[in-house]
């Protein structure tokens, strides 16, 4: 946690990797155009993005909140899915595999955030 905010504390666009050096420059003008100048949108990581990201991970010791929201997100799609595919099987959908597909991967979040939780506690 403390290595990434000071990588967001002293971000500098000129020292980011880009994956194709060409694109560089395309990238760079298109930042310049969002967001008035470069200068600006090193400000906006180093301020606000920063500050609310930090927010949003927690403490150091914690586990970081995002994780928390997407495990419940893949909670909350399951619970989602299993009533939608009941309205479907209703109307003889044939859903039976892609749920199953679904819901696997919804647990598999869960169980991955339970896993992270248990090894920073």
């Amino acid at each position: 946690r403390a290595a990434f905010d000071r990588e967001l504390e002293t971000f500098s666009l000129a020292k980011t990797r880009v994956t194709l050096e060409k694109d560089r420059a395309l990238v760079t003008a298109e930042i310049a155009r969002l967001f008035g100048s470069v200068e600006a949108f090193e400000r906006f990581m180093r301020g606000p993005l920063r500050a609310w990201l930090s927010d949003e991970i927690g403490p150091p010791g914690e586990p970081p909140r995002l994780w928390a929201y997407a495990a419940l997100s893949g909670l909350l799609a399951m619970c989602a899915m299993d009533v939608l595919s009941t309205r479907a099987r209703a109307l003889g959908v044939p859903v039976d595999a892609p749920v199953s597909r679904a819901r696997a991967f919804a647990l598999y979040g869960a169980a991955l955030y339970a896993i992270l939780l248990i090894g920073v506690a």
